[in-house]
């Protein structure tokens, strides 16, 4: 088996793996991939693959007191669904009355 066949046997199974994960409503950034399947993978650019980034919208009294009742609730959701994602807390009424 040449080269290009053993690379295009490794795209075409890592894609299979792909597949499945995401018939299952899986992410496909929350598997363990190899060094050669994550070189396959970036040919094909899945949005599930890239990372997330949260960005919980407050309001400015709660913003600028960097209190809410939901931001705790939603970091333990976070932890315990995607961990390691990052979580961006700000207030788009402040940005804009900053603007104005």
């Amino acid at each position: 088996m040449g080269d290009k066949d053993k690379v295009a046997k490794n795209e075409y199974e890592t894609m299979l793996k792909a597949k499945a994960l995401l018939e299952e409503g899986k992410d496909v950034r929350k598997c363990d991939w190899s060094n050669k399947e994550i070189e396959a993978l970036n040919k094909h650019l899945l949005l599930t693959s890239k990372p997330v980034i949260y960005l919980i919208n407050m309001s400015e009294k709660d913003y600028c007191k960097k209190k809410n009742k939901w931001l705790l609730k939603i970091k333990q959701y976070l932890d315990e669904n995607d961990p390691g994602a990052v979580m961006i807390p700000f207030s788009g009424a402040l940005e804009q009355a900053l603007l104005d």
